[in-house]
């Protein structure tokens, strides 16, 4: 654990140096951007695809920027979640904090520019939180197997216009009920968000992930985890 958390303690390289190795990032292109309005069911499965045909090799792009821009171990997390994966999670809350403000600013408006975003170009910041949000969603699913890959087709939810919608999320069934843990969306928000108190002061990326691991929104409504 000491290991995840030696660059809160140790000398900090270079201000800026995340956005010199983000200029270098292989893109994780989305074949099918926009929101869950302009796509199809079948794009949305496409995507959903893509995103399980790339896991192993984008787990692998993360853990290799996490361990050059912040001296992270994502291995100990992957292998053990509900043992390792909250000290990790603060790791990166504090990596987010010092790294993440040094980045190019993000076009606005900015959640617009980031559904619309294929992760390369002008949004190749988005290929680095999808894969992180591939990270972190992998945890909630080893340390928690009622989650899994999927994308959100809920009627109601695409005709209501939500977030989620014909996105790639965590789901689960569970009681009779469907749950859905969008991972990336609190990612990008961590991101986009910066400066908001409860994205600074309350560290999101861990929440969510021990959200997962403990199944709270399947006790909330009477399910099991």
């Amino acid at each position: 654990m000491t290991g995840w958390l030696k660059t809160i303690f140790g000398p900090r390289e270079r201000e800026g140096a995340l956005g010199a190795r983000l200029r270098q990032y292989p893109p994780f292109v989305l074949p099918h951007p926009g929101s869950g309005g302009e796509l199809s069911d079948d794009q949305a499965r496409e995507n959903l695809a893509n995103w399980l045909q790339q896991r192993e090799p984008r787990l692998a792009t993360i853990t290799r920027l996490l361990h050059d821009d912040a001296g992270l171990d994502t291995a100990p997390a992957l292998a053990a979640p509900r043992q390792h994966a909250a000290a990790l999670c603060s790791a990166l809350q504090q990596w987010a904090t010092e790294a993440w403000p040094a980045l190019p600013p993000h076009p606005r408006p900015a959640y617009s520019h980031w559904l619309h975003s294929r992760r390369d170009g002008d949004g190749l910041v988005y290929s680095m939180l999808a894969d992180l949000a591939l990270l972190l969603g992998e945890l909630v699913c080893r340390g928690n197997p009622a989650w899994r890959w999927g994308v959100d087709l809920d009627p109601q939810n695409i005709a209501d216009g939500l977030l989620t919608a014909r996105r790639i999320v965590l789901l689960a069934d569970v009681g009779g009920h469907r749950f859905v843990l969008d991972v990336e969306a609190v990612v990008v928000a961590r991101f986009l968000d910066a400066e908001a108190p409860a994205q600074r002061l309350l560290d999101p990326l861990r929440q969510l992930v021990e959200r997962g691991l403990r199944g709270d929104d399947f006790v909330v409504l009477g399910g099991s985890g």
